[in-house]
């Protein structure tokens, strides 16, 4: 029987929040689902964990290559996933257990094809960070208006028809901010109707081991300023070249020091 929707998760590297994260979409109360999980250039070990979930739980599919690469993974259970809809999820975070059902009905309804949702920010210990908050934009003109320059879309909370994504040519963009790329050529098809619903879904995990740290900003900038730059040369849209300046490492750390000064008060 096809699923109705496709979640796809990819790894590489072990984290003590896995069991948190592939439990909360086991025990999602929306079941018409198959979870695919993408080891790429994983350890054995990890692969071996992996496995134990897949003898648990026949809805979760396990593949594994040897090529790593994020883009990569996602495209690889992009291509082989049976859903009429492709959900994402991250292997450090958690969903709340109504985030499918509620998703779901929602895109079902309404003229919407790329679907995000609220969240709340967790620590190690799962606990909410009271003072840490995702700036939530709502509608389609909202969130377009955003795009150039910050990714108003919590890439793991989304829901999308499989189809758009194919049809786009799924992710292309390589080690950093897949998604905002992503979008950022998506919302070249006026047709495209983004939204982001206002329940908290979704927790984002923060801890020292994340890709997006503030120590790597530089190589981040180089990343991010690439396709902005090129998103700039096609249409000419000063508002990428705000976006470029707005990931600058020396910006990024001073804002992130105002920040950590605004919270300690």
């Amino acid at each position: 029987m096809t699923p109705k929707i496709s979640i796809l998760l990819a790894i590489n590297r072990t984290t003590p929040f896995l069991d948190d994260a592939v439990n909360s979409i086991l025990t999602q109360t929306f079941t018409d689902f198959e979870f695919i999980i993408i080891a790429n250039g994983c350890t054995d070990s990890l692969y071996e964990q992996l496995s134990n979930y897949q003898q648990q739980d026949d809805r979760i599919k396990l593949y594994r290559t040897e090529l790593p690469g994020f883009s990569f993974a996602l495209n690889y259970g992009l291509n082989i996933a049976k859903g009429e809809y492709i959900a994402r999820m991250d292997a450090d975070d958690i969903c709340d257990k109504n985030r499918l059902l509620i998703q779901n009905n929602f895109i079902d309804n309404n003229q919407v094809h790329i679907l995000g949702t609220d969240c709340e920010f967790i620590n190690e210990k799962n606990e909410v960070i009271e003072n840490r908050k995702f700036k939530l934009l709502e509608n389609n003109r909202e969130i377009r208006k955003a795009l150039p320059y910050r990714n108003p879309i919590i890439h793991a909370s989304m829901l999308c028809p499989r189809n758009i994504l194919i049809n786009i040519g799924g992710y292309k963009y390589g080690h950093m901010s897949e998604d905002h790329e992503l979008f950022i050529r998506l919302s070249r098809d006026k047709n495209i109707i983004f939204h982001n619903l206002n329940y908290k879904l979704y927790s984002y995990r923060r801890h020292s081991q994340q890709i997006t740290d503030i120590n790597k900003s530089k190589n981040n900038f180089c990343d991010i300023s690439g396709f902005l730059f090129t998103e700039f040369l096609r249409t000419y849209n000063i508002k990428y070249l705000f976006g470029i300046i707005r990931v600058l490492p020396l910006l990024r750390k001073f804002y992130n020091f105002i920040l950590r000064r605004k919270n300690d008060k």
